[in-house]
């Protein structure tokens, strides 16, 4: 299979079910197949690139954002899965900077 220098990947909707805004860690979860299936491509590197507009508009608070991630990066450290870092835009939709996805902001 070819290995990539770095594949990046979205959060919510392709490594975890998306009901709308996951305000805590308790409320995150896995697709069953997203860690064993990111496992085949293990030989690569990976980032995450996701929109978190939730915290903007006062949905999530930043701090179980950032336990959620944490909780991420362990998972892929405990699945053997290089996660280089996870690049968040937390920009309301109505105030999007180039940073906000589908922009290229995270990117560069």
């Amino acid at each position: 299979m070819k290995a990539y220098d770095t594949i990046f990947l979205d959060r919510d909707g392709t490594l975890n079910p998306d009901p709308g805004y996951i305000a805590s860690l308790r409320d995150f979860t896995f697709f069953d197949f997203a860690l064993p299936a990111l496992q085949k491509l293990k030989d690569n590197r990976f980032c995450i690139v996701t929109n978190q507009s939730g915290v903007s508009r006062g949905i999530i608070e930043q701090n179980e954002l950032n336990k959620i991630h944490h909780y991420v990066q362990t998972a892929f450290k405990d699945h053997g899965l290089d996660l280089l870092d996870i690049f968040v835009c937390n920009d309301h939709p109505d105030h999007a900077t180039e940073r906000r996805k589908p922009g290229t902001g995270m990117f560069f």
